[in-house]
This record gives C-alpha cells, sequence and structure tokens, in this order.
C-alpha cells in the first residue's frame, strides 16, 4: 500500500565524491571512479509534505495584480533550504557544520547546483 502521509522522519539521501577530474579540475561525481583522489560526502533531506511545497511555492511566487511570475531559481533555493537535514560537511577542527540557510548560502555554486539537481531529480520520484 503507498503511504498517503509523509512523517517527519521521513528521508532521502544523496551521496556523491569530491575531487579532481582526469585533467586536474574540481569535480563532483555520483560516481567515485569519475574522481581522481575522492572525498565521500552525503546530504540528507526530509521529504517534502504538502505545507512544504506550498511554503517553497510562496515564497518564489510573484504578483502584480496582471501577471504572475515564478522564479525557479529561488523555488530550488527554498526547497534545498527547507528540507536539509544533514551532511558531512565539517569545519576545519573536523567539527559537523549543521546545513542552515546561513551555511548553505556559503557553499560553492558548483557544490549547491549540483546537490540541487540531485534534489530536484529525488523530490520528482517523491511527490
Amino acid at each position: 500500500m503507498v503511504s498517503l502521509f509523509i512523517k517527519e522522519d521521513d528521508t532521502f539521501r544523496i551521496d556523491f565524491f569530491i575531487g579532481q577530474n582526469k585533467d586536474g579540475k574540481q569535480t563532483i561525481s555520483l560516481k567515485k571512479e569519475d574522481v581522481v583522489s575522492p572525498e565521500s560526502h552525503f546530504v540528507i533531506f526530509r521529504k517534502p509534505n504538502y505545507r512544504d511545497n506550498v511554503a517553497i511555492i510562496s515564497s518564489s511566487v510573484s504578483s502584480n495584480f496582471q501577471q504572475i511570475t515564478v522564479d525557479p531559481a529561488k523555488m530550488r533555493y527554498e526547497r534545498f533550504v527547507r528540507l536539509a537535514k544533514e551532511w558531512s560537511f565539517v569545519n576545519e577542527d573536523k567539527e559537523i557544520i549543521v546545513p542552515t540557510r546561513e551555511n548553505i548560502d556559503k557553499l560553492s555554486p558548483m557544490l549547491a547546483d549540483f546537490i540541487v539537481e540531485q534534489l530536484d531529480d529525488l523530490v520528482g520520484l517523491v511527490e
């Protein structure tokens, strides 16, 4: 039977590797074999419920009473910020960095874009 309700502890996990490609440039991949000297990382997200979806959509829609505009980049950002629960990133002292809005804002665009693309794929499967 398919569950019709999302529980607070329902999550999904993205595992990936950060390192260099064969040309020595920084790269991120879902496959360990695509990365030279790979560091293993993960991000865990809560599965979005109806309330999450309403809040995410509301934060990215604007209207001037004649036209409604949706900002897909803001929608993706809000989904990341709202659903991020845990990740493997640590500071220089090897202490876990909590995935808050402030810390998510500090991610490199390359890493954040990679994670958001994976999240988009997973949320599509979840909804």
